[in-house]
């Protein structure tokens, strides 16, 4: 059984010990007043001497005391929290382990409007992104274009006006194995506007340090942040409404096009609608970014891309706009924390107030729980089979991987525009569906549709074929570099135009929007 004096660093602090080091100290001060010559000093030495002993025995007595302290608060966490194991425990520092109830009183505070740092204005030097991959060597590799294979045939279905389907033929190497099918959609035909997204969505390969925009970036042809791609669909339909694609240049976008940007994706759906929709839209068009600076909604809205809590902040800015209260939740496994310190991560939670519950809504993870918060995920002990991230065999004592469950196993609640503090789960225990409905939501101006989207809208589409042998595209996960060379046929291209006013007015609406609570 582990007990906390095995592992806490203050448990050699009892009071035997605590005395030993007083009776040490006032031996040194004896010392020290032997040889003072003159008996004035040695009566002001007197007084000094006391003055450290009692200082001692209070510094002793307050390590004992902060000690006994610490343990109490550990037992009440192990009570509170079952699932909780007394190594995870003891890795929480004292304010992790505070479970003093707070007192919600939020207060009002508008979304910051203007970018917050010079970095987010779009890097123009070279607009055309790199595609690479990772070879059998385990390093990057330019992706060869091969000029022997053709490019594909493009077909565009628009039985769906909001959700064209695109199909391109199946291929196959001379070994037989089937290619993986890549394609691009936007607005412009160079395919670098804020409207440009990718299926399947790729991983920026390099990890570039708090890059300016997603414009010019290596892109992992055969890794991808999406769950359940593979890359092997030759025909796919638009996972969000083509409309969506409204976006100006990136010299235009600021915080009026993203209240309006947020109307659009919301236009004429209900709230369940809304919250499924931006997500869809999220997880396909915001691009992952190695982040060590803080981007507001508008910084990631600008840019185009960002960290974990830069992109799902983002989307719950979406949808607040749109009267729909998110909140922010972040979390780790407190043993993992210790070997990897920066192994937490940040998701957004949606209220619905049809059912009074928060789902769980991360397009940048992939995963989106509708009706499931993370308080009920792990106190429930589920999904301990959708892993997050692997786990180095030098650290397998922690497990192979680390899960969603896990992930959240100590949590905590926060708000991007800091309406209220930030409150670890004890502190909310018993009560944490509550944090998140005190402040006024900041919603954008309604918008007719003719103010939100053109008459008439080009889309351009391209594809190709990658051809890896059996390796198809892979989640960055579960990642397994190709045996053999990887090579790509010509893009083949061609547009399509979409009338979005008219295909609104074709798709019954819900003319108010997504409304609130």
């Amino acid at each position: 059984m582990i007990t906390w004096n095995e592992f806490d660093p203050l448990a050699n602090c009892s009071l035997k010990s605590a005395r030993r080091r007083v009776d040490l100290l006032a031996a040194s001060t004896r010392s020290l007043l032997a040889a003072m010559p003159s008996p004035f000093i040695k009566l002001a030495g007197v007084g000094l001497a006391c003055s450290l002993v009692a200082g001692g025995l209070l510094w002793g007595g307050g390590q004992i005391q902060a000690k006994r302290h610490r343990q109490e608060a550990r037992e009440k966490i192990l009570r509170m929290y079952p699932y909780l194991d007394r190594r995870a425990v003891l890795a929480l520092d004292d304010g992790e382990l505070e479970s003093r109830p707070i007192e919600l009183m939020a207060r009002d505070t508008s979304i910051t409007t203007t970018p917050s740092f010079a970095n987010v204005k779009p890097d123009v030097r070279d607009l055309t992104p790199t595609y690479i991959f990772i070879g059998p060597d385990g390093n990057f590799h330019p992706l060869e274009t091969s000029k022997a294979r053709s490019a594909p045939e493009i077909t565009v279905a628009i039985r769906d006006d909001l959700k064209p389907r695109v199909t391109i033929p199946q291929a196959f190497d001379e070994q037989g194995k089937e290619a993986t099918y890549h394609f691009e959609f936007d607005t412009d035909p160079s395919f670098s506007s804020p409207n440009v997204w990718r299926q399947p969505a790729l991983v920026e390969g390099a990890q570039e340090r708090d890059p300016r925009s997603r414009n010019a970036l290596d892109l992992d042809v055969l890794r991808t942040t999406l769950r359940g791609v593979d890359a092997r669909q030759n025909s796919i339909s638009f996972p969000f409404r083509v409309t969506a694609m409204r976006l100006p240049a990136w010299d235009k976008l600021d915080f009026a096009e993203l209240e309006k940007q947020s109307r659009a994706l919301a236009y004429g759906l209900r709230h369940d609608q809304t919250v499924s929709e931006v997500y869809a839209y999220g997880r396909q068009v915001y691009l992952w970014s190695e982040d060590t600076v803080y981007r507001s909604p508008i910084d990631t809205f600008v840019s185009g891309l960002g960290g974990c809590g830069h992109v799902n902040g983002l989307i719950g800015t979406f949808l607040e706009m749109n009267g729909i209260r998110y909140r922010t939740v972040s979390g780790f496994s407190p043993r993992v924390r210790v070997a990897y310190p920066g192994g937490g991560h940040s998701a957004i939670e949606v209220f619905s107030p049809d059912t009074r519950r928060w789902s769980y809504v991360d397009p940048y993870l992939d995963v989106f729980l509708p009706g499931e918060s993370v308080e009920s995920i792990v106190r429930a002990g589920k999904y301990n089979d959708l892993e997050i991230y692997p786990v180095e065999s030098k650290f397998r004592d922690l497990g192979d991987s680390v899960s969603l469950n896990r992930l959240f196993e100590y949590h905590v609640y926060s708000d991007s525009l800091g309406r209220l503090p930030t409150v670890g789960m004890p502190r909310l225990f018993g009560r944490t569906d509550d944090y998140g409905l005190q402040w006024k939501l900041n919603t954008a101006p309604v918008f007719t549709a003719k103010e939100l989207f053109p008459e008439e809208m080009t889309i351009y589409v391209r594809a190709r074929y990658v051809f890896a042998g059996e390796t198809p595209v892979r989640h960055f996960n579960d990642f397994t570099p190709p045996a053999g060379p990887v090579t790509a046929s010509p893009w083949g291209t061609m547009s399509f135009t979409v009338k979005p006013l008219q295909a609104l007015g074709r798709t019954q609406l819900v003319q108010s929007g997504a409304g609130s609570e």
